[in-house]
């Protein structure tokens, strides 16, 4: 069940502080994207991780460093379900900002639901990072929602790929729906990287440029299983041009540097998100067809 639209609000207000300015730092995170030599953060995350304030110094007037923030130990599980063994989740507010837009959820056993009493049921589970950008309003939805929409699908969870596709969309016009309510407009937006586990099947969902990569051979080897949606990534370049949208970059202040590839509508560095209303219905000036929620997904077996 999605939350009406006095508790959306309140969680919008609680964030409204983040979100207004964020289109205001945009040239400022060009600029000290151009600036960072070196990051060594991972982006793991985990949820109800709160902000965690940060130093930030200047070395001189050319170059800039952030001090490491601060982290909270890794959350660890070794509850088991299926071919599920353990797992564990992190997260931090990154060097730019001093407080955390981004979410996890975890629900490790998907439970049968009584209306389908008589249909069989493999051991299912749900992970799900968002990454959220604007305030937290997005990717608190999706961490509180996502799943539903997945598990609660007609499709779920004899064809995960469709479960998954029509799961997101539908998530994303609810949460567009919410947005447009809210007094005064919410926002935010967030990107998101899913994992599905049906019996010994794996599927991996993405929107945006949040990662999955994958260990095998006892660590020996890494796998990347999600590619980032990016403005200039070839094919989204293409298909967003296609659409009618443009790919563009910032000059970084007086030195000349390039910051990110931006995709317009919507001024952001990927190419495809949840939420970001502002860039996708017309009312606001969008193209519904230029930054989407439609995710990559793929399917694999799991073995030892």
């Amino acid at each position: 069940k999605t939350p009406g639209s006095g508790s959306f609000q309140s969680k919008v207000n609680q964030n409204r502080g983040h979100s207004t300015s964020w289109r205001s730092l945009e040239s400022t995170i060009d600029r000290l994207s151009a600036d960072l030599t070196s990051q060594n953060m991972t982006r793991n995350v985990r949820s109800s991780l709160g902000s965690i304030p940060f130093p930030l110094t200047s070395r001189n007037s050319n170059a800039r460093f952030f001090a490491t923030p601060q982290v909270e130990p890794t959350k660890c599980s070794v509850k088991e379900n299926g071919i599920v063994m353990a797992y564990a989740a992190n997260t931090n507010q990154g060097l730019v900002r001093n407080y955390n837009e981004d979410r996890v959820s975890i629900i490790l056993n998907i439970s049968k639901p009584t209306s389908r009493g008589g249909e069989a049921w493999p051991r299912c589970s749900f992970f799900g990072v968002y990454d959220g950008h604007g305030g937290s309003a997005c990717a608190d939805f999706l961490r509180d929602h996502l799943h539903h929409f997945v598990i609660k699908n007609q499709h779920f969870p004899f064809n995960p790929k469709e479960a998954l596709k029509t799961g997101f969309r539908a998530a994303e016009r609810e949460f567009l729906e919410l947005c447009k309510r809210s007094d005064p407009l919410e926002r935010s937006g967030s990107c998101a990287v899913v994992m599905l586990i049906v019996g010994d099947n794996c599927y991996l969902a993405n929107v945006g440029d949040s990662r999955a990569v994958m260990s095998g051979e006892r660590g020996t080897k890494i796998y990347p299983l999600s590619k980032d949606h990016k403005p200039s990534d070839e094919s989204e370049h293409q298909r967003i041009v296609a659409n009618g949208g443009r790919v563009y970059q910032n000059v970084a202040g007086s030195s000349g540097v390039l910051g990110p590839w931006r995709v317009f509508p919507g001024r952001l560095s990927v190419s495809r998100s949840f939420g970001d209303i502002e860039a996708k219905l017309t009312e606001y000036s969008g193209n519904p067809n230029v930054l989407t929620a439609d995710p990559d997904i793929k399917g694999f077996k799991l073995s030892e």
